[in-house]
């Protein structure tokens, strides 16, 4: 299971998340989007128009 260091501290009333066996940690999500952020510099959001000036 995944979840964020948050959850996996018993945040949220989600204690029984302390009780796991083999508990692992990784990349910090933050740091995972940069790495794949890197990885695919062509990723952009593009207009969409969406905004109208009202003059």
């Amino acid at each position: 299971m995944t979840v964020n260091s948050d959850l996996a501290g018993g945040g949220d009333n989600f204690s029984v998340l302390l009780q796991g066996r083999e508990r692992r940690t990784s990349t910090m999500d933050v740091d995972a989007l940069e790495q794949y952020l890197a990885k695919h510099p062509a990723l952009s959001a593009g207009s969409l128009n969406r905004i109208e000036r009202l003059e």
